[in-house]
């Protein structure tokens, strides 16, 4: 019984680093890099100039709207994800809060899965962390892989 135990616990181990190495490898695959604009209320911004190297599919990604609740202080961005690739994909956005002066105040994500080819779909990243000031939304990378 014990060895049998073993054999199956040593099996799901095998599958669990399977699986990550295979996540990784899907992970770290990228596309070619786009912009991302922006608009929104009286305490918003648009995206900002600066661009990491590898973004990832920032072409798929739209931001719709940019704000700061007057109420909470808290930033969040509105975004419009559309499927540009041949098949049914999963997204990971991450967005970036940034002042005027450049600096990055708060982050934050958006997900959606099962996304058909040409599909859209529209997410909200919301910070959860008062914020000093108007800030801008920024696309800094999306990964994207077959679902």
């Amino acid at each position: 019984m014990l060895i049998a135990t073993f054999g199956v616990l040593g099996g799901l181990a095998l599958l669990l680093i399977l699986g990550i190495a295979l996540l990784g490898a899907v992970v770290g695959k990228s596309g070619s890099a786009g912009a991302g604009g922006g608009s929104g209320s009286a305490r918003s911004g648009a995206g900002t100039a600066a661009e990491p190297a590898d973004r990832g599919h920032v072409e798929d990604v739209e931001i719709t709207g940019c704000e700061v609740d007057d109420v909470t202080g808290w930033p969040s961005a509105e975004l419009t994800i559309t499927n540009k690739s041949s098949k049914a994909s999963n997204y990971w956005v991450n967005v970036e809060f940034v002042t005027s002066t450049g600096t990055r105040v708060e982050d934050g994500f958006a997900a959606t899965s099962h996304l058909a080819p040409g599909q859209k779909a529209e997410k909200k990243v919301q910070a959860l962390t008062k914020v000093p000031e108007n800030v801008n939304c920024k696309v800094t990378k999306v990964t994207r892989f077959a679902s």
